[in-house]
Parts: structure tokens; sequence; C-alpha cells
């Protein structure tokens, strides 16, 4: 019933060779030293270090370095070059264990604020590692932990596009270039006899190696799946596979790519996989196994409490589709349970104290205690996200006993409560004519190495409430905005224009390469505030396009007077600010109320 499919003997046997294992520290401060000097591409190389280190914690295991070397021809005799690698590194040198079977997932670090959505990959993909290593619920079972290697392979997306002629067709949404890397893994042949390949966005609910039970009995070449919901009968869905790698297979569906009248590549790698085995009408002559439907439940919002008894495998869109009531209840409060129980896992293993690299940096970053707090961080992809709060007191000292000290060692006490996600630079010397405009030198050179700056007066505000992490405060607006525009300058309303005595810039090449010059040209003009002002007014190098303007009856989100039209500040409020009125008006405030700053 499952016959060998006959081998290639016109290509190398092997697509991929593994690499020199490496350990984990180096790759990491290689890549942390690289975007502090080239920005490129700065959010998938940070997101990608701190993935990195939280997989490597909680799997434990071995990264193995795939990189494609072999060429294909498709049907028309085109060379092409795989452009593809799986990158993985090692927690333990000179060790490698590999098993025969291998359950493996793909994660490639994406950040599509353009289109509305963000990546929520990096919290599914911590999830389904923790379920099936460390969740007792849900792991493999001990007598089969040493046959079956779990393996996130971390996707290196090539700049240029890939060279399919239907990649500019109409497809579902998939991170840029990899919407076919899962192909890649069927060339995994002399690695492992059986991969069950997972997408992020699956939660195992019960131990994960009955699916190789299932098939333990198997032999020969096989691929297994889940009838696709709401597909015509025998079209199958590529979220949950079970295959055994061939090299010949591998070679076989690259080379019909190009073959768009025989498939749909709307659906990218389940359409042509669908095509290649469909029996004797597709290349393969061979047929896909029908798994049953607990292995793969899809929208379980549709099925019924008695159907999501018996499942396995669960396809969940918990993080848009809210679903504590109806029969998937049980299911998302599990999952809601278990994201908790991940960041308890976590925590002591991400301490800042624990990894440290060159120059005493920290490449993990503080997790939130409330649920809510995680959940937008982890939406927006603002968890690995550092924020560095610029405080300007030209020619003062950090600790002389007066305003300079009292600002510095306020900002100083809030950053410590989030090590590894909040910093501070205290700033006493200006380049510029001009004290003020000695924040936009900062912003430029702050920016090369942190994600936001937060522009906070030193001499007329103070932080307020340490509960509110700013990451979470800047997520928000990410999130309310992300149909609307990219998020690079938030800044709020006052009653008379704009304050910009508290106010975030995003790292990115608009701001670094557009804004920044453009905002310094104004400095002998005018001070930094008006400046932006009157860019706003002019659209200067688009800037509404970038710049999110909380109104004024929302400034004390992050910018309260103790002055001026409702609302005013009021205790649990984040910042006190008193423009122009100076620190010991705003001390004398303080003091009245019997009120202090963090």
């Amino acid at each position: 019933m499952l016959s060998s499919e006959p081998r290639s003997s016109s290509k190398p046997a092997a697509p991929f060779k593994r690499s020199e294992s490496t350990g984990i520290i180096k790759p990491l401060t290689n890549a942390l030293d690289a975007e502090s000097t080239a920005k490129k591409s700065g959010f998938q190389n940070r997101l990608r270090v701190y993935c990195t280190l939280a997989l490597c914690v909680i799997c434990l295991h071995w990264v193995i370095r795939f990189t494609v070397i072999s060429d294909y021809e498709d049907s028309l005799g085109a060379a092409h070059h795989h452009p593809f690698a799986f990158e993985f590194d090692s927690l333990q040198p000179n060790t490698t264990i590999f098993k025969s079977k291998a359950i493996i997932t793909l994660y490639a670090a994406n950040e599509s604020r353009v289109s509305g959505s963000f990546d929520t990959q990096f919290a599914d993909t911590l999830m389904l590692a923790y379920s099936v290593l460390h969740n007792p619920e849900t792991s493999l079972d001990p007598k089969h932990a040493n046959d079956i290697e779990f393996v996130v392979a971390l996707l290196h997306l090539p700049t240029s596009k890939p060279p399919w002629a239907w990649t500019s067709a109409k497809r579902k949404p998939c991170p840029e270039n990899s919407c076919l890397s899962k192909l890649y893994l069927f060339g995994l042949e002399g690695t492992y006899t059986h991969v069950l390949f997972l997408d992020p966005s699956v939660i195992p609910l019960k131990p994960i190696s009955t699916v190789f039970q299932y098939v333990q009995n198997w032999f020969g070449d096989y691929l297994a799946a889940v009838q696709a919901l709401g597909m015509v009968e025998g079209t199958f869905d590529s979220s949950v596979l079970l295959f055994t790698p061939s090299n010949a297979r591998f070679h076989r569906l690259m080379s019909r790519l190009h073959i768009t009248n025989k498939f749909s590549p709307y659906f990218g790698d389940q359409g042509l996989l669908n095509w290649y085995f469909s029996g004797s009408s597709g290349p393969s002559g061979k047929t896909w196994i029908k798994f049953p439907l607990e292995f793969n439940i899809q929208e379980p919002q549709l099925r019924d409490s008695k159907t999501l008894e018996k499942t396995v495998l669960l396809q969940h869109k918990f993080w848009t589709v809210k679903s504590d009531e109806g029969p998937v209840a049980t299911e998302y409060l599990a999952w809601k349970e278990r994201m908790t129980d991940l960041q308890k896992f976590l925590e002591p293993r991400l301490n800042p104290n624990h990894y440290l690299i060159a120059q005493n940096k920290t490449f993990v970053t503080t997790i939130p205690t409330r649920w809510n707090d995680l959940h937008t961080l982890m939406e927006t992809g603002m968890l690995g996200s550092r924020v560095v709060i610029e405080t300007l007191f030209v020619g003062r000292n950090p600790n002389d006993g007066g305003q300079a000290d009292r600002s510095y060692h306020n900002r100083q006490r809030y950053a410590a409560r989030y090590p590894g996600a909040i910093y501070h630079f205290f700033q006493n010397m200006s380049e510029t004519q001009s004290a003020v405009w000695q924040k936009a030198y900062d912003a430029h050179n702050l920016l090369q190495k942190f994600d936001w700056i937060w522009l906070l007066d030193a001499g007329d505000a103070y932080i307020m409430n340490a509960e509110i992490d700013v990451r979470v405060l800047l997520a928000q607006f990410l999130l309310e905005a992300r149909y609307r525009q990219n998020v690079d300058i938030v800044i709020a309303h006052d009653m008379n224009k704009i304050n910009a005595g508290s106010f975030f810039i995003r790292s990115t090449d608009w701001v670094l390469k557009e804004f920044i010059p453009a905002w310094k040209k104004y400095q002998n003009e005018k001070d930094e505030q008006q400046a932006i002002w009157d860019m706003m007014a002019a659209n200067e190098k688009g800037i509404k396009e970038r710049l999110f303007l909380v109104p004024q009856h929302r400034q004390n989100l992050f910018n309260s007077y103790y002055f001026g039209p409702p609302p005013l500040y009021k205790q649990g409020d984040f910042v006190l600010h008193g423009p122009s009125l100076g620190g010991d008006r705003l001390n004398e405030y303080l003091a009245k109320n019997n009120w202090t700053e963090v």
C-alpha cells in the first residue's frame, strides 16, 4: 500500500548539509553587535535574538543549521537556486543527538504593520515548544522522548523575492518569502525517518506522541493529514502533516512550482501538495492518507463539545477571536492558563542577571505579570522591544541633591522595575546652540541601539506610576492605529498645539534617514516642539502618515498636566508634567497633595 517513491538520479541525493555546530552565546553576541552598527532589519534581528534564547531555554536542544546547497530545474528546464536556510544554534558545544522522528515547526520573525496584522508566531511557537516538552498534560511520553526530536526552524528570509513566477498571484497572507518554506522539510531524508510538521498556531491538548503511535506500523513513503474544513472532499489542510522525508520527492515538488494550471497558487504549499498527492492524477501517483479529525481540529468554534473532547491537536485563533463562551470555552481557557504557565516557566530562566553578553548588555526582557499586557505585547511583537528614557539636564550633575538628582533617580527607579526592557540615559552635555535640540541628536544616537526612545522633560516632569509598562502603552497605540498608519512617533495634543515634554520616537529607517535629519534643519530657527508642529502642518517627509497624535482629552495617558483644561492629573496617572513652570512649582504641588513620584 505504501511503496517507496522512485528516486531521481539527476540531482544530488541530499539537498541539505549540516554545518559545524556553534554555541549559543557567540551568535547572539554577533547579532546584537551587528544591529547596533548597521540597524538592518532591526525588528527582525532583535526578535530573532530574543526568540532564539527563549526557544533554546524551553527546548534545551541543539540547533541544527540546514543550508540548501542543490539547485533544481523546473518543468521547462530552467535552473533555480533554493532561497531558504533553516538555522538553529546549540546550547552545549560538541554534542549532537539526532533521533529518528521529529516534530518540526517553522518560525520567521515578521512585522506587518501596514497590513494591520501583527506577528503572534513568536508567542505561538513558544507555546508549542512548551506544550511538547514541558507541559505535563501534553508533553512527549518519556518512553518516546528518546526517539522523537522537537525542532524549531528559525527561517532566515532573503531580501529578494523567491524566483517562482506565481508569487505575485493572489494568495493567502503569510510572512513574506516564507509561504513555501515547509516544502524544504521533505528534503530531510537521512536526518529523520518521520517528520510531524505543526504550524505554530496548533496547540496540543493531549500527549502529542499519540500521533506517532497511530502510524507506528506504517512503512514506506507516505503523507498523512486531515481533511480541510470547508474544502472539496479529498483536500487536506497543511497545518498538520506527518510524512517521510524524501530527497527525490523534494526535488519533484520544487520542479513543479511553476505548473500553476494544475493547482491553486492562492493556497501556497497546500495547493501544490494536494495536487502532488492527488493519486493517479497527480505527479507522485500517490494518495494522501486521511488522519482522524482529532489530529487537526480547524475552526473549533464551529465544533460541538463531543468532537472537541477527543481533540489531540487544535488550530486556534484565540488572539483575535474571544472564545470564553460556547463549546470551545474549555479549550480557550486551557490555552489561556497554559500561556500563564509558560510565562511562569520562562521568568526564572530569562532572568537578566543570568544571561549576559559583551558590554554588560542583556538580551532578555521583563515579562509582564498581567495577562492582558502579555497578550498585547505578544500580539504586536513588542515583548522583545527595548525602550530608553532620555533625561536632558544640561550642565547639571545627576547626584547634585537638587532637581537633576530627583529627576534622575525617578527614571532610574522606573527603569529598574523593567530590567532588560526599559533603560535610562542621562544627558548633561549639549553639542547644539540651543540645549533643547540635544533631544534630536540623542534620539539619532540612541535609536541605533534601542527600539524606542521616550523623550521626557527633566526639570518639570515625573513618572508617577511604575505599574504602567511603557511597552504596553506603546503596543496599545500600535494596535489602535494598525489599520490606518505606521506609528513611528507618538505625541499628545495639549490645550495649545502639541507638547514635546513627553513623547516617543521609534527606531525605523524613516525616522533615522528622513525625519531626524529634516527635524534638525530647524534647530537655528525655532524650538524642537514648534519644528515638529510645522512639519505636521506641511506634512513634511510624509510625517502625518507616521505620527500618532493623541488628542488632548487622552493626553493623561502619558503627559498629565496639573493645570489647564481637563483631564488634569489624578492619582494613578502615568506621568505628572508642569510644562514651563519648573521643578519647584511641581514639587510644591506634590507636597501640597502629599504625593510622591516613583
